[in-house]
């Protein structure tokens, strides 16, 4: 009996040793978690070295110019000129606007916009803000008059450039009609802003020449053209100076040809008006011919009613014939 007590202390010593070091490497009974005992006695969780929240990816955004029926109009400028307006219209849009026409191809059962459906927002706050962003809808019997109807057939969105900054952000512009539950969309377009002057404008080289052998103005000399440009970019320059929406050029006629050459802006469409006298004057205006095919020349395209001198390639010459009188009775 007397050696069996030492050995049974001496195994209950080793146990004892053993739940002891069991403990110490999960915590301890009370701490299930791994949480460990500091020297005031408080407990703590194991810094994993970050406790700062997962922050939710940004979204991604792409391009989106037609959803359906509807599209976002290719004539839409997409490069925004701070402060300026866009399209020029003669001077009628509103000063620091830029306008963005969507076609939406909805049925002239469409009158009504579900205006808790509209989405009208952008990308980058610090770009282009929510309330520089607003919308107005055109009806088919806007664009055509009496004869039409009261169906949506575009929406204009307006950006307020005074609210602008540089840079590029993307805009979604979400609509539904109220008539049609199937008849919705959400069209995106990628919006870069630019500072005054940044925008320069690509030129060719082009030529015009007037016949006036036959006109009413046959025995004059002094002629004059005046030029409109009917895509005019507000705050664009070009050859480092400013673009103009109109600019008169004043020359002779030789051997009944009056021709010059100019800097003609790329894409763009002029309206031009020849007047006889060494200055413009729109009462001694001649009548234009033109032409009703494409490419280089002065014609009408689709339904406008003015004649418009496009030239799609460098170095071209247009040649067209000057008429009658607008005005024979002031002559």
């Amino acid at each position: 009996m007397k050696k069996t007590i030492p050995a049974l202390l001496c195994l209950l010593c080793a146990l004892a040793a053993g739940t002891a070091a069991f403990f110490g490497c999960t915590g301890g009974g009370d701490n299930p978690g791994g949480a460990t005992e500091n020297p005031g006695g408080s407990t703590e969780t194991p810094d994993d070295g970050d406790d700062t929240p997962d922050e939710p990816a940004p979204p991604t955004y792409t391009e989106v110019l037609t959803d359906g029926s509807a599209s976002f109009s290719p004539d839409n400028a997409k490069t925004v000129i701070k402060n300026a307006r866009y399209p020029y219209n003669e001077g009628w849009t509103d000063e620091h606007t830029y306008i963005f026409t969507i076609e939406t191809g909805w049925s002239n059962t469409d009158t009504a916009i579900r205006e808790n459906a509209v989405e009208l927002s952008s990308s980058d706050q610090n770009i282009i803000p929510n309330d520089a962003l607003s919308y107005d809808t055109v009806t088919n019997m806007d664009l055509v008059g009496s004869r039409g109807d009261n169906h949506i057939q575009q929406i204009e969105i307006m950006l307020d450039t005074s609210k602008v900054s540089k840079g590029s952000a993307y805009v979604t512009m979400g609509f539904a009609s109220s008539n049609n539950s199937l008849h919705k969309f959400e069209l995106c377009a990628e919006l870069t802003v630019v500072e005054q002057g940044e925008y320069e404008v690509e030129t060719m080289s082009e030529t015009l020449e007037i016949d006036v052998r036959r006109s009413d103005a046959s025995d004059c000399t002094d002629f004059s053209i005046m030029f409109w440009d009917e895509d005019y970019i507000e705050g664009a320059y070009v050859n480092g100076e400013a673009c103009e929406y109109s600019f008169e050029i004043n020359l002779k006629a030789e051997d009944g040809i009056v021709s010059v050459t100019f800097d003609y802006i790329v894409g763009h469409r002029y309206s031009i008006t020849l007047t006889s006298g060494a200055e413009y004057d729109v009462y001694s205006a001649l009548e234009l011919s033109n032409t009703v095919s494409g490419g280089n020349g002065y014609y009408i395209e689709g339904d406008d009613p003015s004649a418009y001198l496009v030239y799609e390639d460098p170095g071209e010459t247009v040649e067209i014939e000057a008429g009658d009188w607008f005005y024979p009775d002031k002559h």
